[in-house]
């Protein structure tokens, strides 16, 4: 969706954009060689251990986002995850929207994820910095995961409400 987002943001007349961890490129191979097997992993057992699989995984995120996590896994399928890849041409390189944030053309606010646990990573950040212009506010959020308006929404939402106010 963030990718959605910042593309929009380009094309809608709104005054100001706010982007949640846009994903903006993913590096050749990456959806076959990790995305893929990870799924395929969890959506191998039975509901029961991919819950019990997803809890563990994420014991240190907040209840709502475990129970977002759990709700979503009991709809996904593999096959909607492969063609998420597919359709999209992510291993051969297709993901490559950086250039979105080139001279940016008003308030654009990247709401970033700890670099441990971003998709928003240290190359996406240099390129912002250095392709975004003026109107480009990278704020990170440490700790947070990449659904950080949920486990670190104390901090994202004054941050979010001055961005909006702002002249």
């Amino acid at each position: 969706g963030g990718a959605v987002v910042v593309g929009a943001g380009r094309r809608i007349a709104v005054e100001r954009v706010v982007a949640i961890e846009p994903m903006l490129h993913a590096a050749r191979g990456v959806w076959g060689a990790s995305v893929l097997p990870e799924y395929r992993a969890l959506l191998a057992g039975t509901p029961a251990e991919r819950e019990d699989a997803i809890r563990r995984a994420n014991a240190a995120l907040p209840a709502s986002e475990i129970a977002a996590k759990l709700h979503a896994a009991r709809f996904i399928t593999l096959d909607t995850i492969a063609a998420l890849g597919t359709q999209n041409a992510i291993d051969e390189g297709g993901w490559a929207f950086r250039a979105l944030l080139d001279e940016y053309p008003r308030p654009l606010l990247l709401a970033l994820a700890d670099e441990k646990r971003t998709v928003f990573g240290a190359k996406d950040r240099d390129y912002a910095r250095e392709h975004g212009g003026a109107h480009v506010h990278l704020e990170p959020f440490p700790g947070a995961s990449h659904s950080l308006q949920r486990d670190a929404f104390d901090r994202f939402v004054p941050v979010l409400e001055a961005f909006l106010a702002s002249s």
